[in-house]
């Protein structure tokens, strides 16, 4: 069996689609800080400019793009039925699953959750958690571990 190896180019649309979504994922933490809640505009917005980068990009980024967003419905869902998710932040995983792909999203998710935990400590007095904040977080963090560090994770 071949290792499943997943490098610093399986963003999906490339860098600009990756510079895309950090953009959207910053304007939602932004407005999730402010009014704790995610505009459908900024998300529809995301999901219109990630599909057509993906589908520019060639190859099977598209196909990646969708696989991407099914797993992270699959994973939100069932957190924002539960209440540890809100809707906005399932919708904002979606969008980081479109941009990266369902491997790197995997790869991704415990960062999420890392700072998904330190947000909550934060904000620990408050009834909201602003989990766009983690989410961008997350992906940064991710991003700078692949960048800094040279490791690529081995999934054999």
């Amino acid at each position: 069996m071949l290792p499943l190896t997943a490098s610093p180019m399986v963003w999906v649309p490339g860098l600009a689609g990756f510079a895309i979504l950090i953009g959207i994922l910053l304007a939602s933490a932004v407005t999730d800080l402010r009014h704790r809640r995610v505009p459908n505009a900024i998300v529809i917005f995301g999901a219109v400019v990630l599909l057509a980068a993906s589908a520019v990009s060639g190859g099977d980024a598209f196909t990646k793009s969708f696989l991407g967003l099914g797993l992270a419905l699959l994973i939100g869902f069932p957190a924002f039925a539960v209440g540890w998710f809100g809707g906005g932040d399932v919708k904002l995983f979606m969008l980081v699953g479109m941009g990266v792909g369902p491997t790197q999203l995997l790869l991704t998710l415990p960062w999420i959750l890392i700072a998904g935990g330190v947000v909550a400590l934060v904000y620990r007095s408050s009834s909201s958690v602003p989990y766009a904040v983690a989410i961008l977080a997350g992906v940064v963090i991710e991003r700078c571990w692949f960048t800094l560090t040279g490791n690529f994770y081995d999934l054999a």
